[in-house]
């Protein structure tokens, strides 16, 4: 090492093969040193230099084809990333195996990104453009010497060999793949193939010495070296079969030969694809080298196709006139080495960063953040004013909800909901409501001709056959209740939200009113309108723990706390729905299901109908209620859909998430009076 250290070099050149020999050169204290690669690029020195990869476009070493497609580029990518990850691991090692006395950096990045220039053994105008540093320079051809140059003569023996015939053809798979040692098989067919065509001359490199192999074929010339360099120059020679080592690859471009490529392992396959794409080259699969009709087509196509020719010499001419030559390039960067040394200014930043900051993948991702939060922003902003003019809008004009199709988004896409008594009033305006905002709906009822109707109004408003079911039962028994939940998990998987809406004031058949009625009318009435809630709820809850769902139930004004003597049972059964509701919501909202309930006025339904009353009498009684201040301050009897907007708004966790056990009272100011009790109702009905 003192020995070494005494001759103060100038200059060190080694191979990034191994980190050692830069390690060594940093223990001689020599401040030059340049990196030459005799393959295309390393990965672990683009990765010290902190110079783009580019795996998106440009080959790895061992890529057999241009990457296109996601394919492609999958590939390539982990090309790189197992190159990457090899050198590391090997770089690691080597570094770890450096004796204690070596003072050096002990990170072979560090001593990598050091050098002064990065010399590579390719060659602009023939591989593929990729981007580079200021620091990577190409040599690829540097040794090559043309026949324009005039320095090249070929001995006897081969000028003879070539004069014999007028096309040559030379065989060789380099100097690491013996042809000696190639199965039987494609030693036979390549015979089968020189024996067809007695007119051309084949050199073989053939590498057993005094072989006899081919001594019945006096067109082949068998050899274990040749000098390939001036043979490739020589106009005689018409074809070059080669293996597409790098060496052979630059060469036979630089002499403006047309080959046929039989790549064999390594870069060999990138090799090939970059020279045939110039259009003085054809590959052959390897594999096809026990076939002498695919190695004779090959063969013959580039012979007989002058095109093959007439690319491989352009591309010779424009390796002869570009700008720079390689060996005046590398000449020229040695001696800028030693005078000025390792310029930091050349060494990029990019070095320092890993690889989220090196591909700005986080700053790609703030920016995603951010557009993703300003939209949901705006989304939401939007949301929320348009709904609020909207309903402005509505109740001014007095338009029904279901009169107007446009949505910014559906509010309960995704989401199941199960609606009881949803064949008729404010259960199927819901229905029509919550299938027009994206719900899965479940409608159900005893009388399958109106729950029918209730079917075709939904279809018919354009919501698709997929996000109803329709179920025909009484949700005052088990069997019905069981049915109406399994044919919605059986159709939608999901229970999301419970609207318990069926109910109603049971009449005495013998027309009976007040304390009179008889208790089996109080039975009936409390298992419809408090019983089937309670059964409802208890079989629907796992599901809406599940969903963290809702729950709403419809109550009426008859609940109190004014009296209502002509519906004592209904309004006792309606007023317990209520403290249902209030227990109920402390009870689940531990987990995560809300509940609440609406408490609706006079309303135009078929309540009174289903009491027995005509049609013209319940539009009779809605119609005095109406004119009568006293009864209906608003003047005004409420449609269905007043109330379903309602139910919807307790439904929509996004507007109601802060409303628990609540009731809401929807009435048009009745209960602010209640002047309707001092009305006979049938009074007006005999009036």
């Amino acid at each position: 090492m003192d020995q070494l250290r005494s001759e103060k070099f100038d200059l060190a050149i080694a191979e990034s093969l191994f980190v050692h020999a830069f390690a060594l050169f940093e223990e001689l204290g020599i401040r030059s040193v340049i990196n030459t690669d005799s393959n295309l690029y390393s990965s672990g020195m683009k990765y010290a230099l902190g110079e783009p990869s580019a795996a998106s476009y440009y080959p790895t070493l061992y890529a057999t084809d241009n990457p296109r497609g996601f394919i492609g580029r999958f590939s390539n990518f982990i090309g790189y990333f197992l190159g990457n990850t090899f050198d590391s691991w090997k770089f690691d090692a080597e570094i770890a195996a450096l004796p204690e006395t070596y003072k050096g950096p002990r990170c072979w990045k560090t001593l990598f990104s050091n050098v002064a220039f990065n010399f590579v053994n390719s060659n602009p105008f023939i591989d593929y453009p990729t981007a580079t540093l200021p620091k990577t320079v190409f040599v690829g051809g540097m040794q090559v010497i043309t026949k324009k140059q005039g320095k090249m003569k070929l001995s006897k023996e081969w000028d003879e060999v070539l004069s014999k015939r007028s096309s040559n053809v030379l065989v060789s798979f380099g100097s690491m793949a013996y042809s000696s040692l190639m199965p039987d098989e494609y030693k036979k067919a390549f015979l089968e193939v020189f024996a067809s065509m007695p007119e051309t001359t084949f050199i073989w490199k053939y590498e057993e010495v005094n072989a006899t192999l081919a001594d019945h074929l006096p067109n082949v010339k068998l050899t274990n070296w040749m000098p390939q360099n001036d043979l490739l120059a020589d106009d005689r020679l018409n074809l070059f079969v080669t293996h597409g080592g790098l060496g052979s690859t630059i060469e036979l471009a630089y002499q403006g030969k047309p080959a046929v490529v039989v790549p064999l392992l390594g870069d060999q396959p990138r090799n090939a694809h970059m020279l045939t794409r110039h259009g003085g080259a054809l590959q052959l699969d390897k594999s096809l080298l026990d076939q002498p009709d695919e190695i004779r087509k090959s063969i013959q196509t580039v012979l007989g196709d002058s095109n093959y020719k007439k690319n491989a010499e352009k591309l010779a001419k424009i390796l002869d006139e570009q700008p720079n030559k390689p060996k005046d390039i590398v000449l020229k960067h040695c001696d800028f080495a030693v005078q000025f040394g390792p310029m930091e200014t050349l060494n990029s930043e990019g070095r320092h960063l890993n690889t989220f900051a090196y591909y700005s993948l986080d700053i790609a991702l703030a920016v995603i953040l951010v557009l993703f939060i300003l939209f949901f922003v705006l989304h939401f902003v939007f949301k929320l004013v348009f709904r609020s003019y909207f309903f402005i809008f509505s109740s001014v004009l007095s338009i029904p909800r279901t009169s107007v199709s446009f949505e910014v988004m559906p509010r309960f896409s995704g989401k199941t909901v199960i609606i009881t008594g949803s064949s008729n009033g404010i259960g199927r305006s819901a229905a029509l409501l919550f299938a027009q905002d994206g719900a899965n709906v479940t409608i159900t009822g005893r009388n399958a001709e109106r729950l029918e109707e209730t079917r075709q109004l939904i279809l018919k408003s354009g919501v698709s056959e997929s996000h109803l079911n329709s179920v025909v039962a009484d949700v005052t028994t088990s069997d019905g209740q069981d049915k109406l939940v399994k044919s919605t998990l059986d159709k939608f998987g999901k229970i999301h939200i419970l609207v318990n809406n069926a109910g109603a004031a049971i009449p005495d058949p013998n027309g009976i009113f007040g304390t009179d009625q008889g208790v089996n009318i109080y039975h009936k009435t409390m298992q419809l309108n408090l019983q089937a809630v309670i059964e409802m709820t208890q079989k629907v809850k796992p599901y809406l723990m599940d969903t963290k769902g809702e729950i709403v139930n419809v109550s009426s004004i008859v609940a109190g706390p004014q009296a209502s003597p002509k519906s004592i049972y209904y309004a006792t059964a309606k007023a317990a729905l209520e403290q249902y509701t209030r227990s109920t919501a402390i009870d689940l909202i531990q987990h995560g299901i809300r509940v609440n309930l609406v408490r609706p006025g006079i309303v135009e339904t078929g309540f009174m109908t289903a009491m027995g009353m005509p049609d013209q009498g319940a539009k009779k009684c809605y119609n005095f209620l109406a004119e009568h201040k006293e009864c209906i301050p608003v003047g005004v009897a409420g449609k269905p859909e007043d109330i379903a907007n309602i139910i919807l708004f307790l439904a929509d966790r996004n507007l109601s998430s802060y409303i628990i056990g609540q009731s809401i009272l929807a009435d048009g100011g009745s209960t602010l009076v209640m002047g309707m009790h001092a009305h006979n109702m049938m009074d007006i009905l005999r009036s």
